[in-house]
């Protein structure tokens, strides 16, 4: 009886996995007020435009891009929906080959969920239904696995030995239970440890709406934003700091409370809010939002992080390679925004274009393209 009041004792004294809460003292606030927020057209904001056409050969063809990550001589293009593969250019286009391949062998992938670049250059792939992340250097070569126990949407590293597993809705299971709901992300060692919880969920049996991005990494940093709050959190190791504040005059929803479809429905139809893109650049911060007044419609903000000053890009007429835009979602270097555009969308919209067609550097992106090519990497490097 000695012995079992000792192990029961033992149970009892186990720690609990902390639920972190968020350090607020140093957020940043970004402003939309559609009567102050200064409005600059893009060709003010962007002094300068490229673009990278994707090499299109039998072995290279890509179907969608989901994710891209920037090493220092390779880009690396996941199609994760429709081919199941990453591919790996040069910053020509040229095609390089594939990174690993779709297959049950040792160093290949069953499930692609996403890549990662890991703060020394290295990627990762995460296969869930295989549980383990494979590391690769940035030419394709295997280096190392992790085995994870863990199936998420997607997974970044904090450091070379903690990363951050994003829940969002896939699961309701003990290890993600926290007061107030389920846990959002799990931050994990390399052995699997779980080192803390952070962002509460509730959302109803069968709730099914996921979001374009809900865990992000620039730079080396690591971001989230929970649930449908219009807040920015930076994932650290052991702290998790409020980073970015969106405040959306005059209707924004203000943590509006989501557990069911018909919240969404609410949301989407009443309240300005932050729809889920966002990119963390050196001296700028890039956020696509969603405003209902008028009319509904994407909305592009620049917040500033010298003066603290949040800008709204509005359209230009008078640059075409500014029509490829788009809604940006990736990051090269110090302060580049990134979009993508399919070969036959170029097209399209060179051959409706009323003005500009004429344009050197429109002619020249068009010249040989053909409907079916891989898509066109666009560049615009930000300089306020």
């Amino acid at each position: 009886m000695a012995s079992m009041a000792v192990l029961l004792l033992a149970a009892c004294s186990k720690p609990m996995v902390q639920q972190q809460s968020a350090d607020w003292s140093s957020v940043d606030t970004v402003l939309y007020d559609p009567d102050n927020t200064l409005q600059i057209m893009r060709e003010t904001a962007i002094d300068s435009v490229w673009y990278v056409k994707l090499e299109t050969v039998e072995e290279s063809m890509i179907g969608s891009v989901d994710e891209i990550i920037f090493c220092d001589s390779t880009i690396i293009v996941a199609d994760k929906r429709i081919g199941q593969t990453i591919s790996m250019f040069d910053y020509q286009g040229h095609f390089l080959g594939r990174m690993s391949n779709l297959g049950n062998g040792p160093q290949e992938y069953l499930s692609l969920l996403n890549i990662a670049k890991l703060p020394d250059g290295t990627i990762a792939i995460y296969d869930s239904r295989r549980q383990k992340i494979d590391i690769f250097d940035e030419r394709g070569n295997y280096l190392e696995n992790i085995q994870c126990n863990q199936y998420a949407r997607s997974v970044q590293f904090i450091d070379g030995e903690t990363m951050v597993f994003d829940h969002g809705t896939t699961f309701r299971n003990k290890e993600l239970e926290m007061d107030g709901g389920y846990a959002s992300y799990l931050v994990k060692d390399r052995k699997m440890k779980t080192l803390y919880k952070f962002g509460a969920t509730n959302f109803e049996d069968g709730f099914n709406f996921t979001r374009h991005y809900n865990l992000y990494s620039f730079d080396g940093k690591v971001f989230c934003n929970v649930n449908f709050e219009d807040i920015i959190y930076e994932m650290g190791r052991t702290v998790v700091c409020a980073r970015y504040r969106l405040l959306m005059k005059p209707d924004q929803s203000s943590n509006y409370p989501i557990s069911t479809i018909e919240d969404i429905k609410k949301l989407d139809n009443r309240y300005n809010h932050f729809n889920g893109n966002f990119i963390e650049l050196k001296d700028y911060s890039y956020f696509n939002v969603a405003i209902m007044n008028p009319n509904y419609c994407a909305t592009n903000l620049l917040f500033n992080h010298k003066d603290k000053r949040t800008y709204v890009l509005i359209n230009d007429f008078n640059d075409p390679m500014m029509a490829f835009f788009g809604i940006p979602e990736y990051r090269y270097g110090d302060n580049c925004l990134v979009s993508w555009s399919s070969s036959s969308s170029i097209i399209s919209h060179v051959d409706f274009m009323e003005e500009g067609s004429d344009d050197p550097n429109l002619l020249k992106l068009v010249d040989g393209m053909k409907r079916d090519d891989n898509p066109v990497l666009f560049f615009y490097r930000i300089a306020l």
